[in-house]
């Protein structure tokens, strides 16, 4: 019987805590720059890797960052204005 040999990487962690997978291994999954993917506890030793489809939150909050970044609201400035939002929503909903 022919068994399927297995290879391993050795990749090193970054001071912010990332991993930087090798092309071979992202051309194979056709991963490409902001996919998500899931990674798993294995008996605490091993981690296997996945290419994952993002849930509908995960996207809202990704075209949310984007756009705050492009606008450069202060911190207050956001929160005023979600105040503000709340305010409108609860008033729609329940009235005054």
């Amino acid at each position: 019987m022919k068994t399927k040999e297995r290879s391993a990487e050795i990749i090193r962690l970054s001071s912010k805590g990332q991993l930087t997978i090798p092309s071979e291994y992202r051309d194979k999954i056709h991963l490409n720059l902001g996919d998500y993917l899931s990674i798993y506890d294995v008996g605490n030793k091993f981690l296997v890797i996945e290419k994952a489809n993002p849930t509908p939150l995960s996207e809202i909050v990704k075209a949310l960052d984007k756009e705050v970044k492009k606008t450069k609201f202060k911190r207050k400035e956001l929160s005023e204005l979600i105040k503000k939002a709340r305010k409108e929503v609860y008033k729609e909903k329940y009235g005054d």
